[in-house]
């Protein structure tokens, strides 16, 4: 299932940074708190690939 997002929630994800993922140790493990830095640092969304991996794990 492919989802496509707006041109201005694209513009929002590459604008928007999550402060700290400090809170998310110990509650998620370290490779989904990876793929959300990859992302974030990347200023950009979650690809199909991430979603699976994050299913995989979950």
């Amino acid at each position: 299932m492919t989802t496509q997002l707006t041109e201005t929630a694209k513009q929002l994800i590459t604008k928007a940074r999550i402060v700290s993922f400090k809170t998310w140790e110990g509650v998620l493990p370290k490779e989904i708190i990876q793929l959300f830095q990859i992302a974030d640092n990347q200023g950009r969304y979650l690809t199909e690939h991430d979603c699976r991996l994050l299913k995989a794990a979950s």
